[in-house]
């Protein structure tokens, strides 16, 4: 929030169709903003010969002739987190084109502190050269709903979102919710408004789309385990990293999200699916297999969403250990576990002098970072 002044400014008429540019003006103590001598980047209003130096350029030059009235910046939680500190402009509409234009709401893509770019937001008060409404101001109301009123009709008009809103950090493992995403791992993104109903997948390989609901992770479509109306689960798909961005689309609208996909993002389920207390775990004499997530690339390669092979297995990439108790269990695999979709395994073999009958710590690292830290109950070989 930059607490500054934003203001917009009706263009004069007589200009031709394109001329002048309707305006948004940052508002400064001492500023000149041109009227009436200059408009836009500095052009001059007819009977005006000097110099338009003075003037103070407009955050954002919009269509002529769209009278610009109301502008106010949307502070509520109802939309996705994309559209807070945006504004939103109504424009009133003018008579003086050829073509009619105006009579519509905008959205000004703002909220990094300036004016980056408009879209329309809400239309259809104009068709051809009939008019039904004239917007006058937007506002962000107590509900987070944005009401628009209508001077033509004396109505004031309540927007609300009834799409999917995903949380901006709402990524997470579906392993642990302190662990994020890496290539292939199982994760769970949380939200509001994904779906009405739960929906899962039926079978492997797993579907690209449940229902009406949709994800992909640049532009790469996501397989999919569960849609629920606040949360879907999805394997991430392989060979990505750095910066990504989410999209989730439900058949009535789409969100996105900014996320960080590393290399790997190692984190072991557990019991209660907490990411905290007894590992899921099975024992088999000195080997203990270990079930986990986030591991990252495998060789061969495996498509996301299809169920891992038995032959030849699907081997990690990253360099993988373990502890119990801070004891080094030696690793005698880490891959993918036959037969499931993003789910890998990591067995070991229980060093000498583990604690058996009691509760140890267990943690494993790929590729030099550390998983979550849970509990394994050994019994004696």
């Amino acid at each position: 929030m930059t607490r500054e002044i934003w203001g917009t400014d009706n263009g004069g008429d007589n200009l031709g169709n394109e001329l002048p540019p309707e305006e948004i003006n940052i508002i400064q103590s001492g500023r000149d903003y041109g009227w009436p001598r200059c408009y836009g980047d500095g052009a001059r209003y007819p009977g005006y010969n000097g110099d338009c130096s003075f003037q103070t350029v407009p955050e954002l030059n919009m269509q002529a002739h769209s009278a610009p009235l109301g502008i106010g910046f949307y502070t509520g939680d109802q939309f996705p987190a994309r559209y807070r500190s945006d504004a939103f402009v109504a424009f009133h509409g003018s008579w003086n084109r050829d073509e009619l234009t105006g009579y519509k709401v905008v959205r000004i893509l703002a909220s990094s502190g300036r004016a980056a770019g408009i879209e329309d937001f809400l239309t259809g008060f104009q068709r051809g050269t009939t008019t039904s409404g004239r917007p006058v101001d937007a506002v962000t109301g107590p509900d987070g709903a944005l009401y628009i009123s209508d001077d033509m009709n004396g109505f004031v008009y309540r927007v609300s979102w009834t799409g999917p809103r995903a949380n901006p950090d709402g990524l997470v493992s579906a392993a642990a919710s302190t662990v994020r995403a890496a290539p292939g791992s199982l994760v769970s993104l949380y939200g509001v408004g994904f779906r009405d109903a739960e929906v899962q997948a039926p079978s492997l390989p797993l579907p690209l789309q449940l229902e009406d609901v949709q994800v992909a992770v640049n532009g790469v479509p996501a397989p999919l385990f569960y849609a629920g109306p606040r949360q879907i689960n999805f394997q991430m798909p392989f060979g990505l990293q750095g910066r990504a961005t989410i999209t989730i689309t439900n058949g009535r609208a789409t969100d996105a999200i900014e996320v960080d996909v590393s290399r790997v993002a190692p984190a072991i389920f557990t019991r209660d699916q907490s990411g905290a207390g007894l590992a899921a775990v099975r024992q088999s004499g000195r080997t203990v297999e270990i079930y986990c997530t986030g591991l990252g690339e495998v060789s061969p390669p495996v498509a996301a969403g299809a169920a891992a092979p038995a032959s030849p297995f699907a081997r990690v990439t990253a360099q993988v250990t373990a502890a119990i108790d801070g004891v080094a269990a030696p690793v005698t695999f880490a891959g993918l576990a036959p037969g499931f979709a993003g789910l890998y395994q990591v067995n070991v073999t229980i060093p000498t002098g583990a604690p058996i009958g009691r509760r140890a710590n267990l943690v494993i690292t790929a590729g030099g970072l550390a998983s979550n830290t849970v509990e394994v109950l050994l019994s004696q070989p």
